[in-house]
Protein backbone atom coordinates (compact mmCIF):
# COMPACT_ATOMS: atom_id res chain seq x y z
CA UNK A 1 0.00 0.00 0.00
CA UNK A 2 1.27 3.47 -0.89
CA UNK A 3 2.27 5.65 2.01
CA UNK A 4 3.12 9.35 1.64
CA UNK A 5 6.84 10.03 1.49
CA UNK A 6 7.56 6.36 0.87
CA UNK A 7 10.90 5.94 -0.89
CA UNK A 8 10.38 4.57 -4.40
CA UNK A 9 13.24 2.59 -5.85
CA UNK A 10 14.82 4.08 -8.99
CA UNK A 11 14.73 2.22 -12.29
CA UNK A 12 17.97 0.76 -13.58
CA UNK A 13 18.99 0.58 -17.24
CA UNK A 14 19.07 -3.21 -16.89
CA UNK A 15 15.43 -3.24 -15.72
CA UNK A 16 14.34 -1.05 -18.64
CA UNK A 17 16.26 -3.20 -21.15
CA UNK A 18 14.83 -6.37 -19.59
CA UNK A 19 11.24 -5.08 -19.88
CA UNK A 20 11.78 -4.07 -23.52
CA UNK A 21 13.40 -7.37 -24.46
CA UNK A 22 11.13 -9.74 -22.56
CA UNK A 23 7.71 -8.09 -22.30
CA UNK A 24 7.08 -6.27 -25.57
CA UNK A 25 5.28 -8.26 -28.25
CA UNK A 26 6.52 -7.12 -31.68
CA UNK A 27 3.32 -8.47 -33.26
CA UNK A 28 1.15 -5.93 -31.41
CA UNK A 29 0.28 -2.54 -32.85
CA UNK A 30 2.26 0.47 -31.63
CA UNK A 31 0.74 2.88 -29.13
CA UNK A 32 -0.27 6.49 -29.70
CA UNK A 33 3.40 7.39 -30.16
CA UNK A 34 3.52 5.13 -33.27
CA UNK A 35 6.87 3.66 -32.21
CA UNK A 36 6.89 0.01 -33.33
CA UNK A 37 7.84 -2.44 -30.59
CA UNK A 38 10.36 -4.05 -32.96
CA UNK A 39 12.23 -0.73 -33.09
CA UNK A 40 12.24 -0.48 -29.30
CA UNK A 41 13.79 -3.94 -29.08
CA UNK A 42 16.66 -2.82 -31.32
CA UNK A 43 17.53 0.29 -29.31
CA UNK A 44 21.12 0.82 -28.36
CA UNK A 45 22.24 0.87 -24.74
CA UNK A 46 22.61 4.66 -25.01
CA UNK A 47 18.89 5.09 -25.76
CA UNK A 48 17.96 2.72 -22.92
CA UNK A 49 20.11 4.87 -20.63
CA UNK A 50 18.23 8.00 -21.76
CA UNK A 51 14.87 6.29 -21.14
CA UNK A 52 16.09 5.36 -17.67
CA UNK A 53 16.92 9.01 -16.96
CA UNK A 54 13.43 10.07 -18.12
CA UNK A 55 11.60 7.45 -16.06
CA UNK A 56 13.60 8.25 -12.93
CA UNK A 57 12.92 11.97 -13.44
CA UNK A 58 9.19 11.19 -13.57
CA UNK A 59 9.51 9.41 -10.22
CA UNK A 60 11.64 12.13 -8.66
CA UNK A 61 9.33 14.93 -9.83
CA UNK A 62 6.18 12.90 -9.12
CA UNK A 63 4.97 13.85 -12.59
CA UNK A 64 3.69 11.76 -15.47
CA UNK A 65 3.42 13.54 -18.85
CA UNK A 66 -0.08 13.58 -20.32
CA UNK A 67 1.09 11.69 -23.42
CA UNK A 68 1.93 8.68 -21.22
CA UNK A 69 -1.62 8.65 -19.85
CA UNK A 70 -3.26 8.12 -23.25
CA UNK A 71 -4.43 4.75 -24.50
CA UNK A 72 -6.48 3.83 -27.53
CA UNK A 73 -8.95 0.97 -27.29
CA UNK A 74 -10.69 -0.40 -30.35
CA UNK A 75 -13.77 -2.53 -29.78
CA UNK A 76 -14.20 -5.49 -32.15
CA UNK A 77 -17.65 -7.01 -32.31
CA UNK A 78 -17.64 -10.74 -31.69
CA UNK A 79 -19.40 -12.75 -34.35
CA UNK A 80 -22.03 -15.18 -33.19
Amino acid sequence: MYQPFQKIKKFTAAEIANEINNNLNVKKAPGVDNIPFGLLKELSAKVVHILTIFFNAYLRLEYVPDILKIAQTIMIKKTQ
